[in-house]
């Protein structure tokens, strides 16, 4: 059984730019080395009233790869790569000061309390998911039962709201006799979904909010059918570079763009169709990517001139640029 997870108060504010979590999506173009499970230490995480600053230091012994920071909202702090991390951030740049943060390394996740935090974080609810456990293996498209609990320390913070996440691995919830098949977002503490991608590790997420906006949540990772061994680390997020700057960087360097399914024109080579963008309705929630490596014989006078009033590269550009190392993902 999980550890019960506390969580955090949440208040209008100036909200947070989120830099999404990806996973290190170009597998050909990353260095082939093998993660290891990382040994996570929060050593530190207090909020200063005085400073108006929230403080996160720690280790992340055995790992190889990043290590990110969120608060239990879900929303991103700042990473650390190797060894240790340490971010320190003032009340402008938080959306809210947190109860609690969690640090992530790999498949690894440690959940620490705030030192400092909001009084009413004492009475923030406790999440656990009972059900199935941590490294539980499934098969695709067989029907698996997910069963959590949520406590309430201030009963006049009830009702709750809940949610799951099954991190792109499954639809949701089958409504019953629909046909052709439809489905909802769980929203209670226990549900049925079947995975419909196979052969890959997904994180579960529940969450709790009670009725002051107060969270909680518990994660379990399962794996279904054989997942790939061997697969590089996930490298640190980094913001978008400034205009102008997007060329800049090391040969070798790899640039990661997400987007949603339905987003790109996703069926072809960036060479061949450079232009790589075509809207449709409606959107859908699968997220792929291109990865492309950078290239250090890329002129950016040459690059520049294929570029369209709109915006697009042309083939040519994109052959000067990067060559055969552009790939999709």
């Amino acid at each position: 059984m999980n550890t019960l997870r506390p969580a955090t108060e949440t208040r209008p504010a100036r909200r947070l730019l989120l830099g999404v979590p990806l996973l290190a999506l170009a597998v050909l173009l990353a260095p082939q080395a093998v993660s290891a499970a990382a040994k996570i230490k929060i050593a530190k995480a207090a909020w200063s009233e005085k400073a108006g600053t929230l403080t996160i230091t720690g280790k992340a012994k055995g790992g190889t790869g990043a290590v990110e920071i969120y608060d239990i909202n879900g929303r991103r702090l700042g990473s650390g790569q190797g060894g240790s991390f340490a971010v320190t951030l003032n009340r402008q740049d938080l959306a809210g000061i947190p109860c609690a943060v969690r640090v992530q390394s790999g498949d690894t996740e440690v959940i620490k309390p705030v030192k400092g935090a909001p009084k009413s974080c004492a009475g923030a609810p406790a999440c656990g998911i009972v059900s199935p456990g941590d490294g539980t293996v499934l098969q695709m498209g067989v029907e698996t039962h997910f069963e959590a609990t949520a406590t309430a320390k201030d009963p006049a913070a009830l009702p709750f709201k809940y949610e799951w996440d099954f991190g792109g691995g499954a639809m949701g919830e089958l409504i019953a006799g629909s046909y052709p098949p439809a489905y909802k977002r769980p929203d209670a503490l226990s549900t049925r979904v079947q995975f419909v991608r196979n052969d890959s590790r997904y994180r579960v997420r529940f969450v709790a909010t009670d009725a002051k906006g107060r969270r909680c949540e518990d994660s379990v990772e399962v794996m279904v059918g054989n997942p790939p061994s061997g697969l590089p680390s996930k490298v640190s997020e980094q913001p978008p570079p400034a205009l102008g700057g997007e060329l800049d960087g090391a040969a070798g360097d790899v640039v990661v763009l997400p987007f949603e399914e339905w987003t790109f024109q996703n069926s072809s080579d960036m060479r061949y169709n450079p232009n790589g963008y075509s809207s449709f309705s409606p959107t859908v929630n699968n997220v792929r990517a291109y990865a492309f490596r950078k290239d250090v014989s890329v002129r950016p006078s040459a690059f520049f001139r294929g570029l369209s009033a709109r915006g697009t590269v042309s083939p040519d550009s994109y052959r000067g640029g990067y060559g055969d190392d552009e790939a999709r993902a």
